[in-house]
């Protein structure tokens, strides 16, 4: 086969496409340059003798061309008030000289102010432009610095020991993030980080489950997960050119990452809710799980290793490019009909009670070494292409493995 040309290769369309991207990244990354007030050189001499010499010229010429334009021939003047009246017209014409001359002059002059008014009124915008975006950023950096003082000083309260001042926190959190888009990942990052942590621990590992602590915390927790609730709800879904997105109201932070990782949380309630990434890896939760309606068009849900003590609601969720659930435990119904998937991987999941997957679409599912319960019996509703075979007998396990009706092994 034989071997293509280095200048064919550089004309590879992917490759141009590529570098053209990169080459608009750069410039976009590039920061702007500080624009300062324009300056003005003055006029330079050879540029003032050469006016100079130029008025001369068109005075010059336009004398020759007047003088000779009045002299009157000798043998005309035949009296001597035809006489006064030639000398009369000569004067004239050294008046009207003069007044080119002049003229010239002047407009050489009203040149030079023009210029000079033009130059003082552009510089002066400039000058006040610059003062303006100075004044400008140094109001923006102060407003920087009183951001990152609240963000500061409400990550320092959230590891108060008293519930009213972690309450505090997560509310100043809140409007911090809502006044100011570019912090509100963080600020997203920063309660789910809280939420991770272990549920009333002294610092030392030492767990504390006493009522009155425990309440407080689970105040303070519920309001945590409230707010996240509150800023990923969406309203509608949107079509733009075939791509959908969902739109929401002043509160909704759209293109949130969401990690849950670890946590021990008493409930789940993502109803209608919209974010980039959800991640739940070794999550337990103790209620009820709802993510109907739940939508992420380009992001992956991943709940592997997670356990859901309660129902698990995903009915018409929407995870448009992976979802992972290998180890996943579900101890509670699970209720996933008519959700879409673009990848679903339900390896090694466990399934306690009745399970639901009527309607499901999905580009690629996986349920390897899937088990399900057999007391549900004829309630689980299996994709096509998947069936929980009858218990053996003698069998008294509670537990069966899924099998995939097209795979003959």
């Amino acid at each position: 086969m034989p071997k293509t040309p280095s200048w064919l290769k550089r004309l590879n369309p992917r490759a141009v496409w590529r570098s053209g991207r990169k080459a608009i990244a750069d410039w976009k990354s590039k920061k702007p340059r500080s624009i300062k007030p324009r300056t003005y050189k003055p006029i330079h001499l050879a540029t003032l003798i050469v006016m100079t010499f130029a008025a001369l010229a068109i005075t010059t010429a336009a004398a020759w061309i007047m003088w000779d334009a009045a002299q009157v021939p000798a043998k005309l003047i035949t009296s001597p008030d035809l006489a006064v009246r030639a000398a009369q017209l000569r004067v004239d014409v050294i008046r009207n000289i003069l007044a080119v001359g002049a003229g010239t002059g002047g407009l050489i002059a009203l040149f030079l102010a023009l210029r000079r008014q033009y130059v003082k009124e552009r510089v002066d915008h400039a000058d006040q432009e610059h003062k303006n975006r100075t004044a400008d950023d140094s109001k923006h950096d102060a407003a920087e610095r009183r951001v990152t003082d609240l963000y500061v000083k409400a990550a320092e309260q959230l590891g108060s020991e008293k519930a009213a001042v972690r309450l505090a926190a997560l509310y100043a959190l809140e409007r911090v993030g809502q006044d100011n888009a570019e912090h509100r990942q963080t600020i997203m990052h920063l309660i789910c980080a809280y939420l991770r942590m272990p549920f009333l621990s002294d610092g030392n590992g030492t767990m504390h489950h006493s009522g009155q602590l425990r309440k407080q915390e689970q105040e303070v927790r519920a309001t945590a997960m409230s707010i996240l609730e509150k800023h990923l709800r969406y309203e509608d879904l949107a079509d733009e050119d075939g791509k959908v997105f969902p739109v929401g109201g002043a509160s909704f932070w759209p293109g949130m990452e969401v990690n849950l990782n670890g946590a021990e949380l008493d409930r789940l309630p993502f109803h209608m809710c919209a974010a980039r990434n959800l991640s739940l890896e070794n999550t337990r939760v103790l209620g009820s799980t709802t993510l109907r309606l739940f939508f992420s068009a380009d992001g992956i849900f991943s709940f592997s290793g997670a356990e859901f003590g309660g129902v698990v609601d995903m009915t018409r969720a929407f995870f448009g490019k992976a979802l992972f659930a290998t180890g996943a435990e579900f101890k509670g119904r699970l209720a996933a009909n008519k959700a879409t998937f673009g990848l679903a991987i339900f390896q090694d999941a466990v399934f306690h009670a009745a399970t639901s997957f009527h309607g499901i679409h999905a580009k690629s599912l996986d349920m390897t070494g899937a088990r399900a319960s057999y007391r549900a019996g004829r309630q689980h509703v299996w994709p096509e292409g998947f069936d929980l075979p009858p218990r053996p007998n003698g069998n008294n396990d509670e537990l069966g493995r899924i099998r995939n009706l097209r795979d003959p092994s």
